[in-house]
């Protein structure tokens, strides 16, 4: 079962079913209260529990991450939330108000111990935003469709776009024949992309292997909160 080994295991409602479907995402939320306790009483009396709740000095875990959490309203016979592949991560702390050092640190431990696992070597390299949109400016002129036409720059940002969504909602690359021009175009760049950027990852795709990332093979922590 997916379990951080970084975290301290500290069940409190269990979960609130499997996944019924959508893509990965990750949901941040803040506490609207000052400590990790006080959360924690919060998620047991109104049985909203994430999957990880951070604070200045510990991240812990709740829930496996591949179940469900409670965190999410869900109303009877609306879209699912929880339910809907939502890895949720609660932080210790105020919407309105900037976040300490220390919690962020903590947050960005659930991707870079992940990263320097055991099983590290096997997960992809982020690209930052820059490196994205010039691996799609490099797609684009690789095409042979001139500058002429239009703007090479112009069109990356509009296929960052197009690959943010297309992730978003599952929705793959069309291998069969192209509707039309624009199709064709869009299909032959993402394709170009692909091929440059094997190997890395990028913002579209990042919440996928975080989640996947999130079970080392390790056992569940010793530690119990």
């Amino acid at each position: 079962m997916p379990i951080y080994p970084g975290a301290k295991w500290h069940p409190i409602s269990g979960p609130s079913g499997s996944y019924t479907g959508g893509p990965f995402k990750i949901v941040h939320h803040t506490t609207e209260g000052p400590t990790a306790k006080g959360a924690f009483a919060a998620f047991a009396k109104h049985r909203s529990d994430p999957h990880f709740t951070v604070d200045e000095t510990a991240v812990y875990q709740h829930i496996d991450t591949d179940v469900a959490a409670r965190a999410l309203k869900n109303a009877d016979g609306g879209v699912q939330t929880n339910r809907n592949s939502a890895i949720q991560i609660e932080v210790v702390g105020f919407a309105q108000r900037a976040k300490s050092q220390a919690v962020l640190r903590n947050v960005a431990r659930l991707w870079e111990e992940a990263l320097y696992s055991p099983r590290g070597a096997s997960l992809p390299r982020v690209l930052t935003p820059i490196q994205e949109l010039a691996a799609w400016e490099d797609a684009v002129r690789a095409s042979g469709i001139a500058d002429a036409v239009f703007s090479a720059p112009a069109a990356a940002v509009q296929c960052r776009e197009a690959w943010k969504l297309s992730h978003a909602w599952h929705v793959g690359l069309r291998r069969a024949e192209p509707a039309n021009e624009d199709q064709a175009a869009w299909l032959d760049w993402a394709s170009r992309y692909e091929h440059a950027v094997k190997g890395q990852t990028d913002g579209a795709r990042l919440p996928e292997v975080v989640a996947r990332s999130l079970d080392l093979g390790s056992p569940k922590p010793a530690t119990v909160a």
